[in-house]
């Protein structure tokens, strides 16, 4: 019995699979965590060391088999034989109100009445308690080498301003312009990425 977290964030939707992972110990499922269908359409967990736990399974190739198997029964029953499907993001659900999406009008939130179907499809977005995620995350050694080597290379002193610009978006380029005299202070030591 499983849980497909298909959410539609960034950090928080990893967030969410740790509170949703007592639901999944209350109702004795195994949380799916599709690492890829988020916000930034990168798995996650190749960037960071996951915390060892047989009640979450991350690896996307073995969530695909698993979705995808012929013989399990989907919640909502309208997404059965359709897996694949929103695993390639083909299906795209729809915001219905707060933090929950649906599909054709269904809310995908959790049930709170056990179920006896072999997968429900979850997704909702934000409400997130990150905090205790954060704490246990961990880059994976490749990943910290090339940050500390990038942050070798840096003259001091140097500017560093971090603008949000995914899910919300903002006028970044406005705002580096308007602040030009804070910036030309350290002219020579400004890096831009992306």
């Amino acid at each position: 019995m499983y849980i497909l977290n298909h959410g539609k964030d960034g950090m928080i939707f990893y967030a969410l699979s740790f509170w949703q992972k007592e639901y999944c110990k209350k109702h004795k499922r195994i949380l799916l965590v599709n690492g890829i269908k988020s916000l930034y359409k990168v798995n996650f967990f190749e960037y960071f060391n996951m915390p060892e736990d047989p009640t979450i399974i991350f690896n996307t190739e073995q969530i695909t088999m698993i979705c995808t198997n012929p013989v399990y029964t989907i919640f909502p029953h309208e997404l059965q034989n359709k897996m694949l499907d929103v695993l390639e993001e083909r299906i795209v659900f729809t915001h219905l109100a707060e933090n929950i999406f649906c599909y054709n009008g269904i809310p995908l939130g959790l049930p709170n009445d056990p179920m006896s179907e072999t997968i429900l499809v979850h997704s909702r977005s934000g409400g997130g308690n990150g905090y205790p995620l954060f704490k246990q995350l961990v880059f994976h050694q490749s990943i910290l080498d090339i940050c500390k080597e990038r942050w070798s290379r840096l003259q001091i002193p140097y500017l560093c301003i971090h603008i949000r610009n995914t899910d919300y978006t903002c006028k970044y380029v406005r705002y580096f312009y308007k602040n030009e005299a804070i910036h030309s202070v350290l002219e020579r030591n400004i890096y831009r990425y992306g």
